[in-house]
C-alpha cells in the first residue's frame, strides 16, 4: 500500500465508515489527494461548484441515471448499487477514487462503493465526482439534489 494512503478507521473520517470492514476504504494524504484532484479533475478549482465552464466535468455530455437522495434516506443501499452496476461495466476489483474535494480523496474497490456508497455521500454530499483509476473516461457526479449524472469525458 502507499504510503500516502491511510485505512479509513485511522483518519477523521472513521464514524461515515463504522459498518466497513477493516482496509477497505482508504484515504489520501492531503498533499497527494489535492495533487490527485489537479491531475484528474483540474487545476483551476477546489471543488465541484469552483470547477471553470471548461472542466470536463462541466462541459462533457452528462445523463442521469438515478436517484441516490430518498435510498440513502431510507438506508437501501442496494437500489443505487444496482443501478450503478447496471449503468457502469467495472469489474467489482477496480479501483475508483471518490473526489469530495479538492482536500477530500478517497479510494476504495468498485464492489465496497457499491455496498458502501452512503458511507462516501455521508462525508460529502455536495457534488463528489467518482472515477475509475487511471482512466477519466466516465465520471460519475452525485448532485446535492439527488441525482446520479454519468459524465462521458
Amino acid at each position: 500500500m502507499s504510503e500516502n494512503l491511510s485505512p479509513v478507521e485511522s483518519t477523521q473520517h472513521k464514524d461515515f465508515f463504522d459498518d466497513v470492514p477493516a482496509n477497505t476504504v482508504f484515504v489520501y494524504e492531503r498533499s497527494c489527494g489535492e495533487a490527485l484532484w489537479e491531475d484528474v479533475i483540474g487545476k483551476k478549482s477546489t471543488s465541484y461548484f469552483s470547477l471553470p465552464d471548461d472542466n470536463w466535468v462541466v462541459s462533457k455530455e452528462s445523463r442521469k441515471i438515478g436517484e441516490w437522495i430518498e435510498a440513502y434516506n431510507n438506508d437501501e443501499n442496494k437500489i443505487v448499487g444496482d443501478i450503478l452496476q447496471r449503468e457502469l461495466d467495472w469489474g467489482f476489483d477496480t479501483k475508483v477514487r471518490f473526489f469530495g474535494k479538492k482536500s477530500v480523496v478517497l479510494e476504495t474497490s468498485w464492489k465496497s462503493f457499491l455496498l458502501h456508497w452512503d458511507g462516501f455521500l455521508a462525508l460529502e454530499d455536495d457534488c463528489p465526482i467518482l472515477v475509475k483509476d487511471g482512466d477519466i473516461e466516465t465520471g460519475i457526479l452525485f448532485t446535492g439534489t439527488g441525482d446520479i449524472l454519468v459524465i462521458n469525458n
